[in-house]
């Protein structure tokens, strides 16, 4: 069986050929990360006749992933976790206030707000959990189901959660993306420049920091983090999420609230999914630098306790909706004036 069963056309006999084929390996070599991985994979089963991760000799698992790979075998072939001491002393190097961010975006073909072009991801939330010291948490996040362009109010609202100055790194999974969407809001809105660029020069990427240091054959070869969050706590799944469980969810969501624009409680509904779903990302994050620190786990702030806060006054859930909103966790929350915004200070 192959892509040939399902395109152009799914085949009617594909449970049938299943059948046929030789079971897959336990371990099969496929697991080999990204582009570079399944190359390699691809040379040693076309080449060698490999099918699992644990045949080849280590000379043979090549390239510049050779160490990840190395590991990868060590881990299956033990049925055991391996992390690396070095993570620990990698976050060591970082101070505080620490910044745990992640963006949800959108990337309509044809755009609904003018300056944006086809297919450029439009940031509608965000979430952000802020440590001041260590063990001392807090959570701020934002989102826009208006309909209308959230790219200013986005910017306005990290100017309140993330301190321009201080230097604090800000922690992100797979930095590219959330690069990217700075790098695209500065460029729209060019009297944000300074203070967006900021922001980029203290991305801080986890990713490659998980690669270089961790592996738990329960991952399966990938090091998303809603493979690596089980593995590290198991108490907290993307699956047991309701509707919104990843960033495609999201973006379905947050098209429902603005296209169908249904009625105050299902548009409460998505409003609080899309809360949870960002959230848990950021947290992830949070739970994922303790871990490769090896520090115990930390104490979540009280999520129910979020205030929703814009223009210098709370709102109410409905306003909060149509209206898009900041809100701050725990008993840290900023001012907010009209504009010239200030800047926050934690409280």
């Amino acid at each position: 069986t192959g892509k040939q069963c399902s395109d152009p056309y799914d085949c009617p006999f594909v449970s049938f050929c299943k059948t046929q084929e030789s079971p897959e390996p336990q371990h099969p070599i496929e697991l080999l990360p990204d582009s570079a991985g399944k190359a390699l994979a691809r040379t040693l089963r076309e080449g060698k006749g490999y099918t699992s991760i644990l045949e080849p000799a280590p000379e043979e698992l090549v390239g510049k992933a050779a160490a990840l790979y190395a590991r990868m075998q060590d881990a299956h072939r033990g049925g055991r976790a391996i992390l690396e001491p070095g993570a620990r002393e990698v976050l060591r190097r970082f101070g505080y206030p620490r910044y745990y961010f992640d963006f949800e975006g959108i990337d309509l073909p044809v755009p609904r707000w003018i300056g944006v072009r086809p297919y450029e991801h439009v940031p509608f939330q965000w979430s952000c959990h802020i440590e001041r010291e260590p063990g001392v948490l807090a959570h701020a996040e934002f989102l826009d189901l208006s309909g209308e362009d959230p790219s200013l109010r986005c910017i306005d609202a990290m100017s309140l959660a993330i301190d321009p100055d201080d230097g604090g790194p800000i922690f992100v999974y797979h930095a590219p993306y959330e690069r990217g969407r700075l790098e695209q809001l500065a460029d729209r809105r060019p009297d944000h420049a300074e203070l967006l660029q900021r922001y980029i020069d203290r991305l801080v990427d986890l990713l490659p920091l998980v690669k270089e240091n961790f592996y738990d054959p329960r991952m399966r070869g990938s090091f998303s983090i809603k493979k690596v969050l089980p593995v590290i706590a198991d108490d907290l799944r993307y699956d047991e999420l309701d509707e919104v469980q990843e960033g495609t969810g999201a973006q379905v969501a947050y098209l429902k609230a603005i296209f169908d624009r249904p009625d105050p409680g299902r548009m409460a509904d998505l409003d609080r999914k899309l809360r949870l779903y960002c959230r848990q990302d950021t947290w992830a994050m949070v739970e994922i630098v303790y871990f490769l620190g090896q520090c115990a786990r930390p104490a979540r702030p009280v999520e129910d306790e979020v205030r929703h806060i814009r223009g210098g006054r709370a709102w109410s859930s409905l306003d909060r909706v149509r209206r898009g909103s900041m809100a701050i966790a725990d008993d840290r929350w900023f001012e907010q004036v009209p504009p010239p915004l200030r800047r926050g200070v934690a409280r």
